[in-house]
């Protein structure tokens, strides 16, 4: 078998149907998605531009704490989502 590209991944559930996808990021930071849009057209489908857009607000929400907060905050973030989906490392966070 070969080796997985995909450094990291996360679940998405389709905003239409029963589906789940996979969202996956590989090590040089291209994105993919087991949608149709993404296995047939390449285009960069919702899915992905889900993941991106909380990676970006996770990521704003950690840079306007503390510095020390920030840190504690940043690190719990990867304990999370090493063992969950990115819904579920979410709720986890909420306030």
């Amino acid at each position: 078998m070969g080796q997985d590209k995909w450094v990291r991944r996360w679940e998405v559930e389709s905003s239409n149907s029963m589906h789940t996808y996979t969202v996956a990021v590989d090590a040089m930071g291209n994105w993919g998605c087991s949608c149709p849009v993404w296995k047939f057209k390449r285009l960069e489908c919702k899915h992905i531009q889900k993941i991106k857009a909380s990676q970006q607000e996770i990521r704003a929400e950690i840079i306007s704490l503390p510095a020390y907060e920030g840190r504690k905050i940043r690190l719990e973030i990867k304990k999370i989502t090493r063992r969950k989906s990115l819904k579920e490392a979410e709720r986890s966070l909420r306030i």
